[in-house]
């Protein structure tokens, strides 16, 4: 039986791994048997057998979806080689949901599946409880915390890369403590929430800081003392800023700097505060 002439084709997968090119029999051979001339290589023919339906669970809010074979498949022969997905389409349409939707998947196993918009109404309804709770507790011992006072503080992010914290963390910046997400202990992730505002953002955060910090409206922040410290809380957000009442020195001048800033976990924590004395109104 005479040797066919070898004939050259293009594989047409846009995700071809293989020889591009590869040899078979002449068009007029697949005519005469009733067949299509190839148009995948020995690679992608292997790869596409292959294929099955995949189940894919987000990395970013834990939502589990499949994804077809037929998909892997036209994405293989229009796009590209096929990379399994990581996000479900809404964490890919919404890089701001996801982000918030990792945040929430690092709290604990129990909140992890829930929709990030419901953990942040939780969180304000934790918040608005902290507050009710510190309100019956001042009521109850008949104490009227002092007019907030209004604090120009720092809005500069490279202040808080410059300056430092507490005595007892002095090697930790102010950026570190405050701006950094929990996992590398600050408080980003928890301010934001609260805020409202993207968790990358970190002048806004440091802008919303400070204009809690210049807040003397009675209805809208307490105040208190700690130490020698001026306590701050902003009744809408449950946000806790604790400001230096002593100017720190940076460079040539001095500012007004905090100390620390975070959403406590517990409802129960400014009501302790001020039942054990540690914040007083005068």
């Amino acid at each position: 039986m005479p040797e066919l002439p070898s004939h050259t084709y293009t594989c047409r997968n846009k995700g071809c791994q293989g020889e591009r090119q590869f040899q078979g029999a002449p068009p007029e051979w697949f005519q005469e048997k009733g067949l299509s001339t190839p148009t995948n290589c020995r690679t992608c023919r292997v790869w596409l057998d292959g294929q099955t339906d995949e189940d894919v669970t987000c990395t970013a809010c834990s939502y589990q979806f499949r994804v077809p074979k037929g998909v892997k498949i036209m994405f293989h022969r229009n796009e590209g080689v096929w990379i399994s997905p990581v996000l479900c389409k809404r964490c890919q349409e919404d890089p701001q949901w996801a982000r918030l939707a990792v945040h929430v998947a690092r709290r604990t196993d129990d909140r992890k599946r829930s929709d990030p918009r419901t953990i942040q109404r939780a969180d304000a309804k934790k918040s608005n409880e902290s507050i009710e709770k510190l309100e019956e507790l001042l009521t109850r011992k008949g104490i009227t915390p002092a007019p907030p006072i209004s604090i120009d503080m720092i809005r500069e992010i490279r202040h808080y890369k410059v300056l430092r914290t507490a005595k007892y963390r002095s090697s930790e910046t102010l950026y570190e403590h405050i701006l950094f997400d929990e996992t590398n202990g600050g408080h980003r992730s928890s301010l934001s929430n609260a805020l409202q505002v993207d968790i990358d953002a970190e002048q806004s955060i440091v802008d919303q800081l400070a204009r809690i910090a210049h807040n003397s409206n009675p209805d809208e922040v307490f105040q208190f003392r700690g130490g020698k410290s001026a306590v701050k809380i902003e009744r809408s957000t449950g946000i806790l800023l604790i400001i230096n009442s002593e100017p720190r020195s940076l460079g040539s001048s001095t500012v007004s700097a905090p100390r620390t800033a975070f959403v406590p976990n517990s409802p129960e924590y400014f009501a302790k505060q001020v039942h054990e004395g540690k914040w007083t109104v005068s």
